[in-house]
């Protein structure tokens, strides 16, 4: 008889204390009590197996809480054990991801971690014109449609970006800036382009994902592709209006560079020095030009 064990597998019943209270050659640790082996024979569970988030073992985590085995589980995302406490750790750090179907007059909103993803449900009627105004009730684990990436960028520096499922396309990229004017004009694009997409037909998704800058968090739009090609352009074309009405760009690179929505002619130089660096313009060459400007 084969029974299941925690980290999703089987194994012969015969087999199991032989195998799972094997002792590894590295472990330093204070044997297993009887009451140890009794809970982790009762769980089908393998003291010497690992969380594959923080790669602590199983019996050294129960030691530490005792609850552990409990409120710890085998994540298919992750193809592995995960304690409780990276579990955790994992639902305080998640993506969020909210997909409209207005042909459907449906919506889904899943949070996003690295080990395991929560599906939440429609909890009340959809009103076209106020779609920041919907209920979600939390459902169960199940995997977004939409994933992400993190990027990493340097030292303990990154960023996470939605990852296109087929027949998508990214239709919008941006960052939310918050406590700036330039958030407060996202947030106006935001309402415009969810009703547009929502009276075209368009099933569209929201993917709000985090950043290691704590003052900034990435805002995508995907959208499925529509067969009708007409439709896509004029999409785009939509899209073109709204960017010119609520992004501008360098006001965005001001805050991001300064912290601070203020128009002025320093800010407007970093911004242009930035640019410059950016295109590989070498910096003594970006240096005097930001001078000479700065003196006229």
């Amino acid at each position: 008889m084969r029974v299941k064990t925690l980290d999703g597998g089987d194994i012969e019943e015969s087999d199991l204390e032989k195998e799972i209270f094997k002792v590894p050659d590295d472990y330093e640790g204070e044997p297993l009590t009887d009451e140890e082996i009794a809970l982790f024979k009762d769980k089908c569970a393998r003291p010497f197996d690992k969380c594959v988030s923080c790669e602590e073992y199983l019996i050294d985590l129960q030691r530490k809480h005792d609850y552990a085995l409990d409120d710890g589980e085998y994540c298919e995302k992750a193809d592995g054990f995960v304690c409780c406490s990276c579990l955790e750790s994992d639902e305080g750090y998640s993506n969020t991801v909210i997909v409209f179907n207005p042909k459907n007059n449906e919506a889904k909103k899943y949070t996003v971690g690295e080990y395991r993803d929560l599906e939440w449900y429609l909890s009340g009627e959809i009103d076209p014109d106020n779609l920041d105004d919907i209920d979600f009730a939390p459902g169960g684990y199940e995997d977004s449609p939409i994933q992400f990436k993190y990027i990493h960028t340097d030292g303990w520096r990154g960023y996470h970006e939605p990852v296109k499922p087929e027949g998508w396309i990214e239709y919008h990229s941006d960052q939310a800036l918050s406590y700036s004017e330039d958030e407060q004009e996202l947030k106006k694009f935001d309402v415009d382009v969810k009703k547009m997409l929502w009276e075209m037909g368009i099933e569209f998704a929201l993917c709000y994902s985090q950043t290691s800058n704590v003052f900034c968090m990435g805002y995508d739009i995907l959208v499925k592709v529509d067969k009708d090609q007409l439709k896509m352009f004029a999409l785009i074309m939509r899209l073109q209006r709204l960017r010119l009405q609520y992004r501008d760009a360098d006001r965005f690179a001001r805050t991001a560079l300064t912290g601070s929505d203020e128009d002025t002619k320093e800010s407007r130089l970093l911004v242009k020095a930035s640019r410059m660096l950016e295109k590989g313009v070498d910096f003594d060459e970006v240096k005097e030009t930001i001078m000479e400007e700065m003196k006229k």
